[in-house]
């Protein structure tokens, strides 16, 4: 019979924990690429450009999300893990996202590059060099035209019009500019690296909505409609029109 020691026998615990910690790591990190779970959703998104949906497809459920790079990015799955939403971010970069399912022991990586949205020249400048007369400029209301939707990104329960695939369509038909999704409580530093106009749209919308989230502010840069947002994509379709 051989008796070790007591810090032998702490020594030997150790190394079984590294092996049990090791043998963990590998087993979550070195999942076998499925050739059948697949991610399906965008790869190149622009910043501040709303919700994104990635959905997991060819493997059984439920399934798990890992954002790792950045890490930490506030999201929420539906259907047993099956989709999950997210903001686009308000930097350029990319995203690497993670899908596991745990019945097939599979996962599969999703990339997303992020690129800067649409942003208007705030002071035009005329060409010095003669051109033919250019096409008849669009209305002051066409190009002042922006939509800024506020919400509650901690809120678990996500209005089903954010997700409403016509109502993201009549969007991005309808404002020229472009428009935006942003949380209520950004910090200062935040609100002042927006432009111009997007920070005075978004200010609007934090003096008007009175703690009723989501709320909409739809503007002209003459005209304004700054209201709680519908509770169906029909009727937030029809605000749109009246522009």
């Amino acid at each position: 019979m051989v008796i070790r020691s007591a810090p032998q026998a702490n020594r030997r615990h150790c190394r079984n924990l590294r092996l049990a910690i090791t043998v963990a790591w590998l087993f979550l990190f070195t999942l076998p690429a499925s050739a059948q779970l697949k991610v399906d959703g965008p790869d190149t998104v622009a910043t501040c450009s709303g919700l994104v949906q990635l959905d997991a497809t060819g493997a059984d459920g439920p399934f798990d999300w890992v954002f790792l790079s950045p890490a930490g990015v506030d999201h929420r799955t539906l259907e047993d893990g099956a989709a999950v939403i997210f903001a686009a971010p308000a930097k350029p970069g990319a995203i690497s996202i993670q899908c596991i399912s745990w019945p097939a022991e599979t996962f599969a990586l999703h990339t997303i590059t992020v690129g800067s949205g649409p942003t208007p020249d705030p002071d035009p400048q005329p060409d010095p060099q003669p051109d033919p007369p250019p096409d008849p400029a669009p209305t002051p209301m066409a190009e002042d035209f922006r939509v800024l939707i506020l919400w509650e990104s901690q809120d678990p329960a996500i209005d089903p019009v954010l997700t409403d695939g016509n109502f993201r369509r009549d969007l991005d038909a309808a404002a020229a500019l472009g428009w935006r999704l942003y949380d209520d409580d950004y910090p200062d530093l935040t609100v002042e690296l927006m432009h111009d106009a997007w920070q005075a749209a978004y200010r609007r919308a934090i003096a008007d909505h009175g703690g009723d989230l989501p709320w909409l502010l739809i503007t002209d840069g003459t005209n304004h409609d700054s209201q709680p947002l519908p509770e169906t994509a029909e009727a937030a379709a029809k605000i749109l029109d009246k522009y």
